[in-house]
């Protein structure tokens, strides 16, 4: 039969593999632990620069939109000068017109 010696041997052998197998997987929980943090880093700097390009464009497109506004004001200012002076012109033609026909 066995011996007692026999079975505490293999009991310690058991002991053994079990405690290095458990080691190793907290070594490569560890190891993937901290990968998984690294690169939630990685994106929320990623993130961070999205978002601070978002707002740049944000920016830049209301400095745009702004230019475009003050450079239709002159243009409308100028149509409605334009406008004002036809209008002047058309009384002025109309008031020589009716001389014109009143001699």
């Amino acid at each position: 039969m066995s011996n007692p010696e026999n079975n505490q041997n293999n009991n310690q052998d058991v002991s053994n593999i079990v405690g290095v197998l458990l080691e190793q997987m907290q070594s490569r929980f560890e190891t993937v632990s901290k990968s998984i943090l690294t690169r939630i880093d990685e994106m929320g700097s990623r993130i961070d620069e999205l978002d601070k390009s978002i707002s740049d464009l944000m920016v830049q497109a209301q400095q745009q939109k702004l230019q475009q506004q003050q450079q239709q004001q002159p243009n409308t200012e100028n149509n409605n000068s334009n406008n004002n002076s036809n209008n002047t012109n058309n009384i002025n033609n109309t008031n020589n017109e009716n001389k014109t026909e009143s001699n």
